[in-house]
């Protein structure tokens, strides 16, 4: 139940007390009847509204001293008989039986709305936690191919480009060979923070691929903007300077990069084909050396004779592999 605001507070205030004068003045001049206690019950319902409780009883006790305040005034001069006293106290008994079954309708009410917002809580944390890597905090495996499809398929509706980025920790089994896996998990932890840090966008997305694979999903990027967000990462991870004796390229953890910039023309691809153009990149990347970056794009290329892509409606694409060692 919504607390009242103070504007809606004030007008069912008002309104309550304007009842008890009217039935308090009617009451005056007639004898005490199921009509009179019957409005004077409905003041009691209406406090129910307000959230304090004391408001409640205080608005009950006021009802209460008004039918006692009225049954005086109006005394007979042969006093009371046996049917005006049980006729009062069957009113007194009905206006407070309604005041305290209001009062606990009212509590099992925010009971259950306050059981429905935990359960929104627990339901909300189940689908983060589905979403995401238990180890890296990043998005999983499941995330990132859903949202990979959907980012293609606006890409493809609105013509705007995505980038897909995948990342391979160089030598990591040596790595894990060298200091055991705790400390490798503890390497994973930093890396993905590392590229997080570097992935300032809302709409952009860090993913663990699986073991020691990333992947960054960059949408309606430019190509620069995607090879400076590879090369930040790169500096990044070499910043951290987390020793690698077992690497053959640095005496610290590096990272190898493949890139993919696609850019919707005539041709649609989906997330598999997207993913393994990327995987592409970074096959060349660890084949030239590691500790790279190697990109390729579609921008600008129709009808060339080495396609990449099966099932792309006639449209072939041939990969421009570049190179950028940092």
């Amino acid at each position: 139940m919504h607390p009242l605001t103070k504007k809606s507070a004030r007008t069912l205030h008002g309104l309550a007390i304007i009842i008890m004068c009217f039935v308090f003045i009617g009451d005056l001049e007639a004898p005490m009847g199921m009509t009179i206690s019957s409005v004077y019950i409905l003041v009691g319902v209406i406090s129910v509204a307000f959230d304090p409780p004391l408001i409640v009883f205080a608005y009950a006790i006021g009802c209460t001293l008004l039918m006692l305040l009225a049954m005086v005034l109006r005394k007979p001069a042969d006093g009371f008989g046996w049917m005006q006293w049980s006729n009062h106290l069957v009113n007194f008994g009905l206006l407070w039986i309604v005041t305290m079954m209001g009062l606990r309708l009212k509590k099992a009410v925010r009971q259950i709305a306050r059981h429905e917002k935990e359960l929104i809580q627990v339901n909300e944390e189940l689908q983060r936690i589905s979403r995401h890597d238990a180890l890296t905090g990043v998005a999983n495996r499941r995330f990132f191919d859903e949202t990979l499809q959907m980012e293609l398929n606006r890409a493809f509706r609105q013509r705007t480009s995505l980038a897909l980025i995948m990342i391979d920790i160089d030598y990591f089994k040596a790595y894990n060979d060298t200091f055991g896996h705790v400390q490798g998990d503890t390497c994973l932890v930093r890396i993905a923070q590392a590229i997080q840090m570097n992935i300032r966008r809302s709409a952009d997305l860090t993913a663990r691929y699986g073991g020691e694979e990333f992947a960054v999903i960059l949408p309606g990027t430019t190509l620069e903007g995607a090879i400076g967000r590879c090369q930040a990462i790169q500096s990044q991870i070499a910043n951290l300077k987390i020793e690698h004796p077992g690497s053959q390229v640095s005496k610290f953890v590096t990272i190898s990069i493949g890139l993919y910039f696609y850019s919707p023309q005539d041709t649609r691809i989906d997330a598999q084909q997207m993913t393994e153009l990327t995987d592409k990149c970074l096959y060349r990347a660890k084949t030239l050396g590691r500790n790279r970056c190697e990109f390729a794009t579609n921008l600008g290329l129709r009808d060339q004779a080495n396609p990449e892509l099966s099932g792309s409606s006639g449209l072939a694409l041939t990969e421009k592999v570049q190179s950028v060692v940092v």
